[in-house]
C-alpha cells in the first residue's frame, strides 16, 4: 500500500503544484484516501492485523478504477455531447427555488436546535441525543415523536441543507444573493451542525472552499480574504466544540486514541470485518446498491402501500449492517459506519462492481468538471461542489446509496440557470 500511497501523492501534487488546478475531482477523491493510507502505513495503534487482504484489494481496485474513469473522459468527449456549443461565463440562481429552500432549512434546523436544547434540559447528554437522531440506540427511543417530522427531516431538510452549504460557500466569492439570504444560509448550516453534532458537513465546506477558491480565484478581491479566513476559522471552532460535546464516556483502561487519526484509520478494519458477510450472504445486488439512493426513496413510498422489493430489502439489510453494529477497533473504542464506498459496490457485482462502479463515478465527476471548469460554465459549479461532497465521502461510504446525496445532487442541477436563457 505504500506504493499506492506514493502514486496518489504524486497525482495530487502534479495537479495542485504543476497544473495549479484546485477544482480537479482527483484532488477531492484522493486526498482523503492519502490520509487513510498514511494512517495504515504508520499503524500507530497497531491495528493492521484487523485488516485483511480482501479489503486491501477492494481499495486498490476501486481507487485505480476511479482514476481510470477520470482519465477516460476527456474534454473532447464531453464536447461532442455538449448541447450548448459555447461557454456560459455567468449563471443566475432560480430565486423562486433557492430562496424558499434557504428559508425553509434555516427555520427547520433552528427548530431542531430547540428540540435538542429541550432534550438536554431533561438531562439527556448531547452524545445520546445524536444517537437518537441517527437511530444508533438499541432501546427504541427516537428523536422525533412525529413520523411527519421524521420524513420532512430525512426527505426534505437534510438533502436541501447539503445544497445550501455549497451555496453559502459560493456566496463568499459571488454576489448572486441578497445579504439576508447569505446570512440565512450560514444560520441554516450552523443550526444543522449544532443540532446534529455533525462534523461531516463542516469538512465538506472546507473542501468546497478550496474548490471555490480555485474556481473564482481571478475574481477574488484581496479584501475578501480576511472575511473568508474568519468564516473558515469559525467553522473549525464549531467542529472542535461539537467534537468535545459529542464525545462519549469511556470505560477505565480504554486506549486514548487521537480522534482525527481514527477518523481516517477505522475504515479498513470496518471494511475487513463486514466484506466477508456479503460473500456468505449470497446476495447479488444487481445495481440496487449502486442506485441505492433512488431505491431508498422508492422503497419508502412502496412500504406505505405494504409493497416491497425483495432483492432491495436484502441489499438494504446488508448495507445497514455496518451502520447499526459497532465493532471494537482500539481497546475500549467502538466504531461503526465507515465501510467505504467499495462495500456497497461489492454487494452488486463483487470485484466487477467495485471496478466499474468506481469508473462510472470517476467518469461522472470528470464530466461535471469539464463542463464547469474547462468550459467555464458556471451553471454546473454547484453540481461540481455537491460532487465534492460525494468524492470526499468515498473513504467512509457510497453516498449515491443514500437518498440524501442523490437528492442533493439532482437538486444542484436545478439551482442555477444560464444568463442567456429566459427563465420560465
Amino acid at each position: 500500500m505504500g506504493y499506492l500511497l506514493l502514486f496518489f501523492i504524486c497525482i495530487v501534487g502534479f495537479i495542485i503544484f504543476i497544473r495549479h488546478d484546485l477544482t480537479h475531482p482527483l484532488i477531492y477523491f484522493l486526498i482523503p484516501w492519502i490520509l487513510c493510507l498514511v494512517t495504515y502505513v504508520l499503524d500507530i495503534y497497531g491495528i493492521n492485523s484487523q485488516v485483511n487482504q480482501e479489503a486491501l484489494n477492494l481499495v486498490t481496485i476501486g481507487t485505480l478504477g476511479y482514476i481510470a474513469g477520470v482519465v477516460l473522459v476527456s474534454k473532447k468527449v464531453v464536447g461532442i455531447f455538449r448541447i450548448q456549443k459555447y461557454s456560459v461565463r455567468k449563471a443566475r440562481y432560480r430565486n423562486w427555488l433557492v430562496k424558499p429552500m434557504i428559508v425553509f432549512t434555516a427555520v427547520f434546523n433552528i427548530v431542531l436546535v430547540i428540540m435538542m436544547v429541550k432534550y438536554m434540559q431533561n438531562g439527556i447528554s448531547y452524545a445520546y441525543i445524536r444517537d437518537l437522531l441517527y437511530s444508533y440506540n438499541s432501546n427504541g427511543a427516537k428523536f422525533f415523536t412525529s413520523s411527519i417530522m421524521l420524513n420532512i427531516y430525512n426527505i426534505i431538510d437534510v438533502p436541501m441543507t447539503y445544497v445550501v452549504a455549497p451555496i453559502a460557500v459560493i456566496e463568499l466569492f459571488s454576489n448572486k444573493l441578497n445579504l439576508i439570504y447569505k446570512l440565512l444560509s450560514w444560520i441554516s448550516v450552523g443550526a444543522y451542525v449544532v443540532a446534529t453534532g455533525g462534523r461531516l458537513i463542516i469538512m465538506f465546506m472546507l473542501f468546497q472552499f478550496i474548490f471555490a477558491l480555485g474556481y473564482y480565484y481571478k475574481n477574488i478581491p484581496w479584501k475578501k480574504v480576511g472575511k473568508v479566513a474568519l468564516i473558515v476559522s469559525i467553522l473549525g471552532v464549531v467542529a472542535f466544540i461539537t467534537t468535545l460535546f459529542r464525545t462519549k464516556s469511556q470505560n477505565a483502561g480504554s486506549l486514548k486514541v487521537n480522534s482525527a487519526y481514527a477518523y481516517f484509520n477505522i475504515n479498513l478494519p470496518i471494511l475487513s470485518n463486514w466484506v466477508g458477510t456479503i460473500d456468505t450472504s449470497g446476495v447479488n445486488g444487481k445495481g440496487f446498491a449502486f442506485f441505492g439512493g433512488i431505491f431508498q426513496f422508492v422503497d419508502l413510498v412502496l412500504n406505505k402501500f405494504d409493497v416491497n422489493i425483495p432483492l432491495y430489502e436484502k441489499v438494504a439489510s446488508l448495507i445497514s449492517l455496518p451502520q447499526k453494529n459497532w465493532i471494537e477497533i482500539y481497546s475500549g473504542n467502538w466504531y461503526n459506519a465507515f465501510d467505504t464506498m467499495f462495500y456497497d459496490l461489492y454487494i452488486d457485482f463483487r470485484l466487477w462492481g467495485v471496478l466499474f462502479g468506481s469508473m462510472i463515478l470517476g467518469g461522472l465527476s470528470k464530466w461535471i468538471y469539464v463542463l464547469s471548469t474547462c468550459f467555464k460554465n458556471e451553471k454546473f459549479v454547484l453540481s461540481a461542489m455537491v460532487m465534492v461532497e460525494i468524492l470526499v465521502s468515498s473513504f467512509f461510504r457510497w453516498q449515491f446509496g443514500t437518498f440524501t446525496f442523490t437528492a442533493a445532487f439532482v437538486l444542484s442541477f436545478l439551482m442555477l440557470r444560464s444568463n442567456n436563457v429566459k427563465e420560465l
